[in-house]
């Protein structure tokens, strides 16, 4: 996902915390997400912010568990 993807799921509140919730495969379910910009910067998603959450959903499993 780029940044404007991001950022058009992204509720920001009163405190400038960025909110979504996004399927993760690792998990097969959707999750919270909360952005947080740095100290005194403007409420937006960064590249960073962009980056991290890329990388939580390449996240996959290695193995399947069978009981």
């Amino acid at each position: 996902m780029d940044v404007v993807e991001i950022a058009d799921l992204t509720e920001w509140d009163a405190n400038d915390l960025g909110n979504l919730n996004l399927a993760v495969p690792l998990f097969a379910e959707s999750l919270p997400f909360v952005l947080f910009p740095a100290p005194g910067a403007r409420p937006v998603v960064t590249e960073k912010m962009a980056a991290t959450i890329n990388d939580v959903l390449a996240l996959k499993r290695k193995h399947t568990l069978t009981q």
